[in-house]
Order: C-alpha cells, then structure tokens, then sequence
C-alpha cells in the first residue's frame, strides 16, 4: 500500500493496534488452514480422487483468500482514517475568500 505524506503523526495508537490485531488473525487463521499441511510443508491431498482433491484445493484458496481480504479490509480501514487525519491536519489552517 502507498501512504503518500503521511506520517507516523498520522496514526494513532488505537490504528496500530488494530493492524496489529489484524495482522495477528490473519496469521493465525494461515496456521491454522496450513496445519494439516506443515509437516512436510507440502499440500496433503485427500486420498478421496480427483474431485474430492480440487474441491479440497479450491476450499484451502478460497479460504486464504477471505483471510487476506478480511485483513486487507481492516487495513484500508486504518489507513482511510489515517489520510483523513491528514486531511484535516493539511486544511485545517485554510480559510476561503
């Protein structure tokens, strides 16, 4: 993600510990769906056929995928209340004529 201007000022410590709460989630729910996967940090297939296999493919992606976007969401959350810090702190001394 870009932050152009921003600053550490812009964030507050409530935004960082949401980020931090964020981040741990999706690092655990990746654990947890890896799990079955870790000890030999290989895919663990079910031994069920083909279809059963790209079902259990498909259920694994489409599962990170939802993590990462839940994370995501959150992140762009923090970060959208960050830019209108910045906004506001940027046009809070401009006056109209």
């Amino acid at each position: 993600m870009t932050r152009p201007q921003l600053n550490d000022a812009d964030y507050t410590t409530e935004d960082m510990h949401q980020v931090h709460v964020a981040m741990s989630d999706f690092v655990a729910a990746c654990s947890h769906l890896l799990a079955p996967h870790s000890a030999r940090n290989k895919w663990a297939p079910s031994p069920d056929g083909t279809l059963s296999q790209l079902a259990a493919a498909d259920e694994l992606l489409a599962s990170m995928s939802r993590s990462l976007t839940v994370a995501r969401q959150q992140l762009r959350s923090v970060d959208g209340r960050a830019r209108q810090r910045f906004l506001d702190r940027a046009h809070a001394g401009f006056t109209t004529r």
